[in-house]
């Protein structure tokens, strides 16, 4: 049953809770109503002595019939002939008990041919105590390994479960030391490797922006760069989202630079994100937050009539955008300069230059 609903309007959305009323007692472990679990007969075992006399009577009646052996009477000297009384069937009056009586013949005939759902239902009850008799037998060797040696085994109980995990072990000796009296695998961390991230320039004729956002506990803002293939700088842009998620913020700036790259006719785009979700985007549109879905549909159509290609950087790619979202988190309205702003100056030289950044990844 859902205890909150979610209630949509223009521009907002909320969540209400859902209370109901007179609700029937429900058992969570047999899930059936009319009761708690505290009072769940399946949990609490019932003793014989409670069980009253009209039950007795009813255990007593179910017993199976017994089975009279009687002999008949053979026939005359010389004939060979036996008379045959087929299953007979009669109620002892006395104890009221169904008696099957059953001849020497038809005896004679189930031992020499046995019906096949007999020598299932043997088949079936020998398995069925093999198992039982297993069963008993690891249960007894559980019980006198666990009076012999108790610590023994806590020992090989978390030693299996911990041998399961595929969790990287802390750099504490205090756990190092723990881990190694319970004979647990030890999955140490992954070496880290430091690694080359470069801005590459696009191809001739194409252009490419980089664009980044960020929000913190007031605002958010989103911010791009425009650069040709020869690392020239062309235009950049930062705006104030207002207060939205840091997601939101990054979609926003995706789709300010393809507004703007289709206002300025620049029909060959390649646009270069540090967020993986904004790449994932562009191949599943329901990532997309629904007040962005409208916009976000235009973008994708305007992207059908270009030559656009999406990829992700790490972020010290991605540095001049970083500096203009920062730029954005300090303005109110939507800004674009023809012009390097001094703030990510030394970014852009580091990028047209070819000098790398540096990132430790694990391999």
């Amino acid at each position: 049953m859902k205890d909150k609903v979610l209630v949509e309007r223009k521009g907002f959305a909320f969540l209400v809770n859902i209370e109901y009323e007179n609700l029937p007692d429900f058992c969570t472990n047999c899930k059936v109503i009319g009761h708690y679990v505290a009072n769940c007969k399946k949990l609490i075992p019932i003793d014989d002595g409670k069980f009253d006399k009209d039950t007795r009577d009813r255990r007593t009646t179910n017993k199976e019939p017994k089975k009279v052996f009687v002999p008949t009477k053979e026939g005359r000297q010389g004939q060979g002939t036996s008379k045959g009384i087929a299953n007979v069937e009669k109620t002892n009056e006395n104890n009221d008990e169904l008696v099957i009586v059953e001849t020497d013949k038809d005896l004679a005939d189930k031992s020499l041919n046995p019906k096949p759902h007999d020598q299932q239902r043997d088949n079936s009850s020998n398995n069925g105590k093999d198992k039982e008799v297993a069963n008993m037998n690891d249960q007894f060797n559980i019980i006198g390994n666990s009076n012999h040696s108790p610590q023994a085994d806590k020992s090989q109980c978390s030693t299996s479960q911990g041998n399961k995990t595929i969790g990287v072990a802390s750099p504490s000796m205090t756990e190092f030391m723990v881990l190694k009296n319970l004979n647990v695998n030890l999955h140490p961390p992954k070496p880290t490797v430091l690694k080359e991230v470069f801005w590459q320039s696009p191809l001739e004729h194409w252009v490419k922006c980089n664009t980044d956002g960020a929000s913190n506990s007031f605002t958010s803002s989103c911010g791009g760069i425009f650069r040709n293939h020869n690392a020239d700088f062309l235009c950049c842009f930062a705006e104030n989202t207002g207060l939205k998620s840091a997601f939101m913020a990054e979609i926003c700036g995706a789709m300010r630079a393809i507004e703007l790259a289709n206002c300025r006719n620049w029909k060959n785009l390649w646009l270069e994100s540090d967020s993986t979700l904004v790449v994932m985007t562009f191949n599943s549109s329901v990532l997309v937050p629904w007040e962005l879905s409208n916009r976000w549909r235009n973008c994708l159509r305007i992207t059908r009539s270009m030559n656009f290609v999406v990829s992700h950087v790490y972020r010290e790619g991605n540095q001049c955008a970083d500096g203009l979202t920062n730029i954005g988190l300090t303005i109110d309205r939507f800004t674009i300069w023809n012009e390097l702003p001094q703030q990510i100056s030394g970014f852009f030289v580091d990028n047209s230059l070819g000098k790398p950044s540096f990132r430790l990844i694990r391999v």
